[in-house]
């Protein structure tokens, strides 16, 4: 037996005899084809000293054939196609010479034919397999591969090729007529009709569809690609593998890898932005009117009725102007808030922004859950009948047992109907305390109020940092826009109207209340039947909120700890559900702490988890990406500036 034995494969005389044999024969193929597959780069294929009489190989294959190219199950170069016309010879001895493309073996086609248990088992070992010994090597260059890939995954996996749909692709008589042709082209047919009747039961609404695009402005918070495709249900085996090769892009000829039927690969493609300047405006509005607006009362108090009204709108536009600057250091620099640092200053900057990120998500939902467990007690102290004022712990406690399902949700389009219940409830809030508050000023006037807070206004910077942060769902948002371009003056008018929102919130509420505001202002209301049933769902609204804060922290937590995907391996799937209850319950414990003073706890949150975000990274990104003059140098410094002082005197005062 020669060591370069040579095997000539060509086309089949008749389809007949190509379709009949036994499976056993057939199996014989599959393993002759995979062993003499020119492997990726680095991989040594053991030689194969079989004659062709030894490979239980049917006679029709390996004699009766005519010139035409074979497909292996791998994506084939332009060079493989060239060939026609020629007999095709593949030598086992010449394979290791040949200059063969890094992906002329496909990964996902060759798993599926190997046996034993899933891949990703941390337990399995191919040696406990029969002939184990013998294919070894196939089963490492396979765990090789995958490591890799889970290694360079990245957060971002746009790609920019246009792929054409495979349900539209022409099947010819001849691509009927291979094997498992008719079946492909069944199954290819019935889900086109089933996609298609799925599609005349009527397209998303108005309201639908804002909610699911803002729903996505959080899947891609900062920018960042926080959407987990790989734990999604109905992605398997055939999705699209990461490492894509552009001669498959307009293919139009079934192979093996090929999915019987398409699906939402775990490869994202980077569509252009659709959405029009009206959605634009809505979307800003969902994203800076939140649970903040009804801090601002107390604040003015801390603050004083003028110091609290300016200083508001002096935030205002130093917030405007800083997120001005990050637009524009989007556009010189695409990428995610953490890629622009990355790319500007290096690893440690991305670092910095997205643990500031984490710090700050988890900040807002630890103050969302003392809001919701105050205003729930105060709920449970009216509607008893013994007017009991039970512990704020026990309303913690209850949001915990609603937070760990919920934070164990893959997919974040599953949370739309609980972030729709939660703007129709803060809606109704914020109309009905308008409604209260002229009511009161008419029939009472003004109470007392004070100009000036010199002992607590250092307090008020904070709430009011609080109160404007936004500026990590700005990219995303941006993303979406079918024209970019305008985005920074619909933000300018975006930024007017919520200022003006928020300062006659707060400027309303504390002139009819006085000095007897209370830290949520919405507890300040006369008893009644329909205050309570409103303050009840406001309190809902806000604990609907929370997932909603808390994905973007685990999210780019889990991505920075695991690696591999937990989709085929069940303890990493566990693990990362551990950590999900984790970050849930430092969040309980957090909010625990702060509980007993509110406003301090948001004001702290405001001066250390968003000061950096609004008014230190973007200066700083800025300086080195657009600030090509001495104007917009000195401007991104006294930013900067303004921004580290501010967050070391609030600091100070807050905790001293």
């Amino acid at each position: 037996m020669s060591n370069s034995q040579s095997i000539k494969i060509k086309k089949p005389r008749s389809n007949e005899n190509f379709a009949s044999g036994s499976y056993s024969s057939r199996r014989s193929q599959q393993i002759h084809r995979l062993s003499h597959s020119p492997m990726a780069e680095g991989f040594h294929k053991p030689k194969l000293n079989i004659s062709p009489s030894e490979s239980n190989l049917p006679n029709n294959v390996a004699e009766n054939t005519t010139d035409t190219p074979v497909n292996y199950g791998s994506i084939r170069d332009e060079n493989h196609n060239s060939r026609k016309g020629k007999d095709v010879t593949l030598n086992s001895d010449e394979a290791h010479s040949e200059n063969v493309p890094s992906t002329s073996e496909d990964p996902d086609v060759v798993r599926r034919h190997l046996g034993g248990q899933a891949a990703d088992d941390d337990n399995f070992s191919s040696l406990q397999l029969q002939g184990g010994d013998m294919h070894r090597q196939v089963y490492r260059w396979q765990q090789e591969v995958d490591q890799n890939k889970q290694i360079r995954r990245g957060r971002s996996r746009s790609f920019s090729a246009k792929v054409s749909d495979p349900n539209l692709h022409l099947r010819s008589v001849q691509d009927m007529k291979q094997a498992g042709g008719m079946r492909r082209d069944f199954l290819r047919n019935r889900a086109s009709s089933i996609s298609m009747s799925s599609n005349a039961h009527g397209n998303p609404n108005f309201l639908n569809r804002n909610f699911i695009e803002f729903l996505s402005v959080y899947g891609h918070f900062a920018g960042e690609e926080l959407s987990e495709e790989d734990e999604d249900e109905d992605t398997d085996d055939f999705a699209m593998p990461r490492d894509v090769n552009p001669s498959l892009i307009h293919s139009t000829v079934p192979s093996e890898q090929e999915p019987l039927i398409s699906r939402h690969g775990r490869y994202k493609l980077q569509t252009p932005g659709n959405a029009s300047n009206g959605k634009a405006v809505l979307l800003l509005l969902k994203s800076f009117v939140g649970t903040g607006v009804l801090f601002l009362p107390k604040a003015f108090k801390l603050g004083g009725l003028v110091f609290s009204s300016a200083t508001l709108l002096i935030v205002g536009v130093l917030s405007h102007i800083c997120f001005l600057l990050l637009i524009q250091t989007r556009m010189k620099v695409p990428g995610s808030f953490g890629d622009i640092g990355g790319t500007l200053y290096g690893p440690h900057m991305r670092f910095a922004i997205l643990a500031s990120i984490v710090v700050s998500q988890i900040g807002f939902s630890s103050a969302y859950i003392s809001f919701v467990a105050s205003t729930l007690q105060a709920c449970v102290k009216v509607i008893s009948t013994t007017h009991r004022e039970y512990h704020l712990a026990v309303f913690i406690f209850i949001q915990f047992l609603v937070f760990v399902p919920l934070s164990l949700v893959r997919k974040i389009s599953k949370l739309s109907a609980t972030a729709l219940i939660a703007d129709v409830f803060i809606l109704l809030g914020i109309l009905y305390l308008y409604f209260w508050d002229v009511i009161t000023l008419a029939t009472k006037g003004i109470a007392d109020v004070a100009m000036f807070n010199k002992t607590d206004f250092s307090l008020f910077i904070g709430v009011a940092i609080f109160t404007y942060e936004g500026i990590c769902l700005i990219l995303p948002i941006q993303e979406q826009m079918a024209k970019p371009k305008n985005l920074p003056k619909l933000l300018t008018g975006v930024m007017a109207a919520i200022s003006l929102l928020f300062i006659s919130i707060g400027l309303l509420s504390y002139a009819a209340f006085g000095s007897k505001v209370k830290t949520v202002v919405i507890l300040n209301m006369p008893e009644s039947t329909f205050t309570v049933i409103i303050q009840f769902l406001y309190a809902i609204a806000i604990l609907l909120s929370t997932p909603l804060q808390l994905f973007p922290a685990i999210a780019i937590i889990e991505q920075g700890i695991f690696t591999r995907s937990g989709k085929r391996n069940r303890k990493i799937k566990w693990r990362k559900n551990y950590l999900r209850v984790l970050i849930v319950i430092l969040a309980i414990l957090i909010s625990w702490a702060g509980s007993s003073r509110l406003d301090l706890f948001v004001s702290m949150v405001g001066s250390v988890c968003c000061i950096p975000l609004i008014y230190m990274y973007p200066p700083m990104l800025h300086y080195k990406a657009c600030a090509n003059n001495w104007i917009l140098r000195t401007l991104d410094i006294f930013m900067f500036t303004i921004g580290a002082f501010a967050m070391a005197f609030t600091t100070y005062m807050t905790f001293f």
